[in-house]
């Protein structure tokens, strides 16, 4: 059995107008080598699953790409130990995560005033500063 690997851009939560697109590749298998093979040329941000056979794509040094990790994975872990334990160290980090979510709906689909288009990522860092998510997860 095959794999169809499918590759999606859609920036209009970041307030792009790009129309969103999709791309389907299909190989034989499900070898961590095919999306090595298949993003060789793509320079940007990615967001994958945790698919193991992702592991090392972001370490590459030819045309880095950058991660863009995903909150729901982390989530998961953090909600599943506090739902075993009631953990209050798992309990915490989940409000950390709201607060963050919180930010994350403020500024969906906003550009900031006069500088174009800019990532989430650059957006939501001075709020983060201030905020008391990032202070307490500093060492």
């Amino acid at each position: 059995m095959g794999r169809l690997w499918a590759y999606v851009r859609d920036d209009r939560p970041a307030g792009r107008t790009d129309p969103p697109a999709v791309w389907f590749h299909y190989s034989p298998d499900r070898k961590g080598e095919r999306p090595r093979d298949h993003l060789q040329s793509f320079r940007g941000v990615l967001q994958a699953d945790a698919y193991g056979g992702f592991n090392g794509l972001y370490d590459r040094v030819k045309g880095p790409l950058i991660e863009a990790a995903c909150w729901t994975h982390v989530c998961r872990k953090f909600f599943g130990v506090h739902e075993a334990e009631s953990s209050p160290q798992a309990l915490e980090a989940l409000e950390r995560i709201r607060a963050l979510y919180a930010v994350e709906d403020e500024i969906r689909g906003k550009l900031p005033d006069g500088l174009g288009f800019m990532p989430h990522c650059a957006q939501r860092s001075p709020r983060s500063r201030r905020s008391p998510v990032r202070s307490h997860a500093e060492p």
